[in-house]
């Protein structure tokens, strides 16, 4: 709370500036208070200091807002830099856990929404850019939740509220109530596993899932290793990213 009043207080000091100036060149008072005290300006030159306050005000007025932005687009570039590596040290960490490439796991993120009146909850693929795996298709990849139907790995972590895998998708014996469209968009994914992302009360906003289309061995240590880093993942996207 502390850091956004000093955020709140720098931006009107900031925007201060450029408004003190052209107020001043504008108003008689304060130039006319500094001829009476002989301070700095005089009246013969007065004209042209009202010009020149108005002229340096339109150039602050006009130079900040780009100047921040710029700032701003940096710092973000930089933090989304650092956030990437983080994210890559866990992804590799855990290829290295379950003994696969790092190129064969994707990492992907699906946001919670439940439309107006309707009692389906849907999970939609959200691509962060240069950290998520792109989705094939131009569609978004949807999994819902509706009465007793939970479609996928994500729609069970949702329904559970707990992390969840599954080291073999393709078995005939699995049910995740799949539609032949979503069956095509998943392709040969044999291992998946997903962590909720839980906000106040709660509330789950975001899912993370893994996954991976090479058969991965299942074992108990891969298992609480595995569990373990997602759920470093899964705070790292809270905090700094979703």
């Amino acid at each position: 709370m502390l850091d956004i009043l000093k955020f709140i207080l720098k931006l009107i000091l900031i925007g201060l500036i450029p408004a003190l100036l052209l107020f001043v060149s504008k108003s008689d008072y304060v130039l006319d208070y500094l001829i009476n005290k002989d301070f700095l300006i005089t009246i013969e030159n007065k004209e042209v200091v009202k010009f020149w306050l108005f002229l340096l005000g339109t150039f602050t007025a006009a130079l900040i807002v780009p100047v921040k932005l710029f700032i701003t687009e940096k710092k973000l570039k930089k933090q989304t830099n650092l956030l990437k590596n983080q994210v890559n040290v866990i992804l590799e960490q855990i290829c290295r856990d379950l003994d696969v490439r790092t190129d064969s796991i994707s990492l992907r993120v699906f946001k919670v929404t439940k439309p107006f009146f309707s009692k389906t909850i849907k999970l939609n693929s959200y691509y962060i850019d240069n950290i998520t795996t792109i989705i094939n298709g131009k569609k978004d990849l949807v999994f819902e939740v509706k009465n007793n139907e939970v479609q996928g790995v994500v729609g069970r972590t949702y329904v559970e509220k707990s992390f969840f895998v599954d080291y073999n998708i393709t078995n005939d014996d699995n049910s995740y109530q799949l539609t032949s469209e979503l069956k095509n968009r998943i392709g040969d994914v044999q291992f998946c596993c997903a962590a909720p992302i839980v906000f106040d009360k709660e509330k789950i906003k975001y899912i993370i899932s893994l996954d991976s289309n090479e058969l991965i061995h299942k074992s108990a240590p891969k298992t609480a290793l595995l569990k373990r880093n997602l759920v470093y993942l899964s705070q790292l996207f809270d905090e700094f990213i979703l």
